[in-house]
């Protein structure tokens, strides 16, 4: 098993790569920006942005590392992200020591370890002192992370309690999946939910991107969210989206575009959520394609920093770290582009494969391996050994059934709750395996996680610092 010796020395290896020179940056003309974006990608550790960065140049013969739009930003450093009670922390202590600048327990968002002592965030600061102020994910809008930036409850799974404190904080715009609890489950009859009180409370609640396109001219507060399905939790994978699905940057970038509707200051925080999910899954090709259009919204942005380099910052983090990806996985060769043959998540090729079954009845080998070659190359673009195909098959004869697939799992596979059935789990770990993309685990691991940062008191975010250091150095830059 890995140590998170080898991250660490991943991490000094991207520094001595990485396009950052501090002696290039722009000094600033003014004190205190106007806009703030403050990224955090959810489980993106060094190993998971080292193997995008591998991905994205795509050419193993000559080995480079292609940079990322904030991978250029011309300050970064090291934060490190444990608990007030653990090494290895969750989302929502993490989310809280983002937000707030004090460190807290496990399980506990926005509150003291104690869990009854209210902490302010940052973006309630910002809301206090006159700026416009949005929040968005592309997990659930009541999720740990975006929650430590308005909420206080001393358990993440109060998600109720949750939504309706994302209402009472008024914040102009939020952006994500859905309300896990519309209402309250103990009461549901006495409750008329949060989506119902947040219409009431002056919100124009919308379901599509087109929907936000049509409203947002005449709204003062949205919420855009999808409803849940399937019970998701998240906006589909960038790999999986259609042309009919929310997608990671419509969600970005309706917030971005509400939040400039009336002049003035804004502070933006942004979360790519769903690469943590990729990473509890061990799903190297989701990950990387999560974590590049997670660039894709950054870009967006430093791109309006251009047209305003002397009022802007632009804040990119993590969490924690999650898995413990790593580029090498026991050998001194890496082939991580092959992973571009890979056409699903592996929850939604467990979720086709069903599909399958249940409208042609059990599936042969043949016709499995069809879709194998399809969604994953092997046999056409990839070649596999014969004892990797012998695993596919036993897993093939282990998942189906007359009915469908087999959603349980064998005790090998406890650690990572984003897996579904056995062949579909086997299949992303054979193109792991043949990219050379190693995992510690499927959970959160305690390495250090990068910041990166960008405009009016970008050179603040240098160094080695604690995860609290951050809101309070944004805090203390913008003058809240």
């Amino acid at each position: 098993m890995r140590t998170l010796k080898t991250s660490f020395l991943f991490f000094l290896s991207f520094l001595l790569l990485a396009p950052v020179s501090q002696a290039s940056a722009k000094k600033n003309s003014v004190k205190n920006p106007k806009y703030i974006f403050y990224f955090i990608g959810d489980g993106m550790g060094m190993g998971s942005l080292v193997t995008t960065q591998f991905y994205k140049a795509g050419n193993m013969e000559k080995p480079e590392i292609a940079p990322l739009c904030f991978t250029q930003f011309p300050y970064s450093g090291l934060l490190i992200t444990h608990s007030s009670d653990s090494g290895v922390t969750d989302s929502a202590a993490a989310g809280t020591a983002l937000s707030t600048g004090s460190k807290t327990s496990s399980r506990t968002v926005g509150m003291l370890p104690d869990r009854e002592t209210p902490l302010v965030s940052i973006a309630s600061k910002a809301h206090d002192k006159g700026w416009r102020v949005g929040i968005a994910t592309t997990t659930c809008i009541d999720d740990a992370t975006p929650a430590a930036f308005f909420a206080h409850v001393p358990v993440r799974y109060d998600q109720h309690v949750i939504g309706m404190q994302l209402v009472d904080s008024e914040y102009e715009f939020f952006g994500g999946y859905g309300f896990r609890q519309d209402k309250d489950k103990d009461h549901p009859d006495m409750d008329k939910g949060i989506v119902a009180t947040a219409s009431e409370s002056g919100y124009t609640v919308v379901n599509s991107y087109a929907d936000y396109q049509r409203i947002s001219k005449d709204a003062d507060k949205v919420i855009l969210f999808t409803p849940q399905e399937d019970n998701n939790e998240q906006i589909p994978y960038q790999i999986d989206a259609t042309p009919a699905d929310l997608t990671m940057e419509q969600v970005f970038n309706a917030g971005f575009d509400f939040l400039q509707k009336k002049e003035g200051k804004f502070f933006y925080m942004f979360e790519g959520g769903s690469i943590d999910h990729a990473a509890h899954g061990n799903d190297a090709a989701t990950l990387v394609t999560e974590i590049l259009a997670f660039d894709a919204c950054i870009e967006t942005a430093f791109n309006f920093y251009k047209q305003h380099p002397d009022e802007t910052l632009i804040v990119v983090t993590a969490d924690h770290s999650t898995s413990g990806c790593t580029p090498g996985d026991g050998g001194y060769y890496l082939n991580i582009p092959v992973l571009a043959n890979q056409k699903m998540s592996e929850g939604a090729f467990a979720k086709y494969l069903k599909a399958i079954a249940q409208k042609e009845g059990l599936p042969t080998w043949e016709r499995v391996k069809q879709e194998l070659t399809l969604n994953f190359g092997f046999w056409d673009k990839i070649r596999i050994n014969p004892m990797q195909e012998r695993a596919l098959k036993e897993a093939y004869e282990q998942s189906f059934t007359t009915d469908g697939v087999k959603q349980d799992l064998s005790e090998d596979n406890l650690y990572s709750y984003y897996k579904t059935d056995k062949l579909s789990d086997r299949a992303v770990k054979i193109i792991n395996d043949i990219a050379q993309v190693g995992w510690i685990s499927g959970d959160h691991d305690g390495g250090y996680v990068p910041v990166f940062a960008v405009g009016v008191g970008a050179e603040n975010f240098s160094g080695q610092m604690q995860n609290i250091e951050v809101p309070d150095k944004i805090a203390a830059i913008a003058g809240f």
